[in-house]
């Protein structure tokens, strides 16, 4: 009671202030009960799909970027200028180191962008370095007549595919001895073996027929040899080794996944 009447006996202006901080203090303190320090938690890592892109032990080209200068000395140490454009050669010696070959000694280029009756495939030696084998290779009858300008991965179509392949196992069919392949890019090779599509030789593919007509015949979309070096190309490459295919295709160059597409000033670039 004594309490009570020493605070009635405050003036009101003043008993009004004391109310008013009294209920600000309460008002703090329940605030401050409510609230609480939340626990972190060390977030799960994150995930990421598994690639299907096999890193080589061992790759050529560890880094695309600091083996440009490699790639072009290579170019001019085996004397293609003339033979094999550059930027070709650099889009084939790129994907090469991107994708796990068995085989990392031999690559072989096909060059579509030349008509059937000039020689438009190579063999490499990557070790020597030295061109093993610069030869007429054919393409599919549904891609053109004397170029190669559609292209296909469709059963039946008739046509060739374009990209990086994987050689294969050997074995003796219609046209005698031959070499399995295998497609490495989806959507756009990778039917390959399905479509039967392999490297023979073939008497439409001997350069005798350039001699006669002007240009090579057509196969059902093998990339066909010259008989008299078939077997020998193919004892060279089998078993695992880089095969690439290429045209100056915009349809393939924006989809595949191993192309190279950045632009490099000289050395015949065009793409």
């Amino acid at each position: 009671m004594a309490v009570r009447a020493k605070i009635t006996n405050i003036r009101p202006d003043v008993q009004r202030l004391i109310y008013l901080m009294t209920a600000l203090c309460c008002a703090l303190f329940l605030a401050q009960c409510d609230t609480h320090v939340p626990v972190k938690k060390t977030p799960p890592p994150s995930l990421f799909p598994e690639s299907r892109i096999v890193s080589p032990s061992t790759p050529i080209q560890p880094s695309v970027e600091t083996q440009i200068d490699e790639i072009r000395s290579l170019y001019r140490a085996l004397r293609l200028s003339g033979k094999l454009r550059y930027d070709i050669f650099r889009k084939a010696m790129i994907g090469h180191g991107r994708i796990g070959f068995k085989r990392t000694d031999i690559i072989t280029i096909v060059d579509y962008t030349r008509p059937s009756a000039e020689k438009r495939l190579f063999v490499i030696d990557l070790k020597t370095p030295r061109i093993l084998y610069h030869t007429h290779v054919t393409h599919g009858l549904n891609s053109g007549f004397i170029h190669a300008r559609n292209f296909s991965n469709e059963l039946g179509s008739k046509q060739s595919s374009l990209g990086f392949f994987k050689t294969a196992e050997t074995y003796f069919g219609r046209y005698g001895y031959s070499l399995r392949l295998d497609g490495l890019e989806p959507g756009i090779n990778d039917l390959a073996r399905k479509r039967d599509i392999v490297i023979h030789g073939a008497p439409y593919a001997n350069p005798a027929n350039i001699a006669k007509y002007g240009y090579l015949g057509t196969s059902w979309g093998c990339p066909a040899l010259p008989e008299d070096t078939t077997g020998l190309i193919i004892d060279a490459i089998k078993e695992g080794s880089c095969l690439y295919i290429y045209a100056d295709d915009q349809t393939y160059l924006s989809h595949s996944a191993f192309v190279e597409r950045r632009r490099e000033s000289g050395g015949e670039c065009q793409f």
